[in-house]
């Protein structure tokens, strides 16, 4: 071989090996993340997650023992964190190898998370006090109200894409403080997820229909939102996991999912008047 045709050579089998190296990086960077290094994020949403008694409980924190357990790397409820809604949001939103959850999937959010669900469906509410005896039959009959609203929530969304405008929105950062002001007339009106919302009621004031449902808007399907530096993989082994603890079912004909479901069954409070009242999920 020729001086210049073994430089030739050379040269092609370098191309061939960085080509090689490239592609094998890109497959280790493509490998899916344990779920034991990600950290989770979660809120008091009761019964979806919450803390009770200082452990971490709920279905969607059930469920997720139950997707990583098939994984392989079992996650249990000591490793999650339970903190304000818009100091996990942001975290999730600016941070690394983090969950959110459980998250409303909004169009305005897609782009922002990579998902995995849906955990359930709540349709959002507009709560008042029982002797507020204004009648709400479209979202405009809101106008010149003021609605709690914990910040950063899809209850932001659904409001002024309903017409509400942003001066008549009074920011909380946690429910017991809304149920607080709402109760002593601060404010007219609560929007929040329905059946978590009469939940939270009955845990802070001993009553699931404290409140009066006054108007309802949208439904809204929740997830878990993963930073978006997590890897494809990852995501994808927790939408499998979720969908096939949906569909095998045992004995009874009954799925994991379900099974989760009725362990948290929403608790019926008696209802100074049963208008309007739900307590189920969709």
């Amino acid at each position: 071989m020729s001086r210049r045709y073994a430089y030739y050579f050379l040269i092609i089998v370098l191309i061939v090996s960085l080509a090689a190296a490239s592609v094998y990086v890109f497959k280790i960077g493509q490998q899916p993340t344990s779920p034991r290094t990600l950290t989770y994020f979660t809120e008091q949403f009761p019964p979806c997650n919450y803390q009770e008694d200082g452990i971490v409980k709920g279905i969607a924190v059930d469920f997720l023992t139950e997707i990583t357990d098939r994984l392989g790397s079992k996650v249990t409820s000591d490793q999650v964190q339970i903190v304000p809604w818009t100091e996990a949001y942001q975290a999730t939103l600016n941070g690394a190898s983090t969950v959110l959850f459980s998250t409303a999937r909004l169009p305005a959010r897609e782009q922002f998370f990579k998902w995995a669900g849906p955990l359930f469906t709540d349709t959002y509410a507009l709560f008042t006090r029982w002797d507020n005896d204004v009648e709400i039959n479209v979202a405009s009959d809101l106008n010149g109200y003021q609605i709690g609203v914990i910040k950063d929530s899809a209850a932001i969304t659904q409001l002024t894409n309903a017409g509400v405008v942003e001066s008549q929105l009074v920011y909380f950062t946690n429910a017991s403080a809304i149920v607080d002001n709402l109760s002593s007339g601060e404010i007219d009106f609560w929007c929040y997820a329905q059946v978590v919302g009469r939940t939270l009621t009955e845990q802070i004031t001993g009553n699931y229909y404290a409140f009066k449902n006054a108007f309802e808007l949208s439904y809204y399907d929740y997830y878990y939102a993963f930073s978006k530096d997590v890897p494809d993989s990852t995501v994808n082994s927790f939408q499998q996991a979720i969908d096939e603890l949906k569909q095998e079912k045992d004995a009874s004909g009954t799925s994991v999912y379900e099974q989760i479901l009725q362990r948290y069954s929403p608790t019926q409070g008696t209802a100074t008047s049963p208008k309007n009242s739900s307590n189920s999920f969709k």
